[in-house]
C-alpha cells in the first residue's frame, strides 16, 4: 500500500479544495468554486492497468467499517476471470468489487505521455461523469452478474468527483437511474474515506 496525505479546505461560500500527495510522487488538486465550476488536476506518474485497485478497496472497507464493524481487509480476487478486482470480507459474506475510474480517454492518455493533465468541468458535469461510467459498465455486465457486483467509482486522482457537493448532484440527478441498472451497490471512492458516498440511489 502506497501513503497518502490528504488536505481539505472548505470555505464558508461553499467552495472546496482538495489537495493530495503519495508516495509515488503523484499529485492531485481539485477545486470547486462558490458558483459550480470545478477543475482537477493530476501530475507525476500514471497509473497503470490494474495498479492502485487494492488500494482503492482499502478507502472503501474504511468506510463501510463506519457502519459494520466486521468489515475485513481487502484482498485481490482469484479465481476465474470476471471482472472483479478485489473482494471485501464482510462476516459470512464477500462482496465482489469492481473498479473502475472517471474521466476521458484523453485525460489518462495526457497524464501518461505528459506527467501532467488538467480538465475544468462543471459540478454537474461531474455528476454526469458518473452516470456515464456507470452506464458503460451496466452495458458490459448481464443483469445476473450486476446484482452481485459492488462498482466502486475510483476518484482517488480526479478528486473533484469524490465533493460531497458532486456526490448529492449525482444522487440528486441520477441515483434513481443508477439504481435501476441493478448493481448490487454503487460508490464513488475519493482519497480518504471521508470523501466516500453511495449513490445508487435517489437521497441519504
Amino acid at each position: 500500500m502506497h501513503s497518502r496525505l490528504v488536505a481539505r479546505k472548505i470555505s464558508s461560500d461553499g467552495s472546496d479544495a482538495i489537495r493530495v500527495a503519495d508516495d509515488q510522487r503523484q499529485s492531485v488538486t481539485a477545486d470547486l468554486t462558490s458558483d459550480g465550476g470545478a477543475c482537477y488536476k493530476v501530475a507525476g506518474r500514471s497509473r497503470q492497468n490494474e495498479e492502485g485497485v487494492l488500494e482503492v478497496c482499502q478507502i472503501l472497507a474504511q468506510r463501510l467499517r463506519r457502519d459494520n464493524g466486521g468489515v475485513g481487509e481487502p484482498r485481490t480476487a482469484t479465481g476465474p476471470e470476471r471482472g472483479i478486482d478485489c473482494e471485501i470480507p464482510i462476516h459470512d459474506e464477500v462482496l465482489q468489487v469492481q473498479v473502475t475510474r472517471p474521466a476521458t480517454p484523453d485525460f489518462w492518455q495526457k497524464l501518461n505521455r505528459d506527467a501532467t493533465a488538467e480538465r475544468s468541468i462543471s459540478s454537474t458535469d461531474a455528476a454526469d461523469d458518473l452516470f456515464a461510467l456507470v452506464q458503460a459498465k451496466a452495458r458490459k455486465t448481464s443483469p445476473a452478474d450486476r446484482a452481485q457486483v459492488v462498482l466502486a467509482l475510483d476518484a482517488t486522482e480526479t478528486a473533484v468527483h469524490a465533493m460531497p457537493s458532486v456526490a448529492k448532484a449525482a444522487r440528486e440527478r441520477c441515483g434513481a437511474d443508477i439504481g435501476r441498472y441493478g448493481f448490487k451497490a454503487v460508490w464513488i471512492v475519493g482519497p480518504s474515506d471521508d470523501l466516500v458516498f453511495r449513490v445508487d440511489e435517489a437521497s441519504g
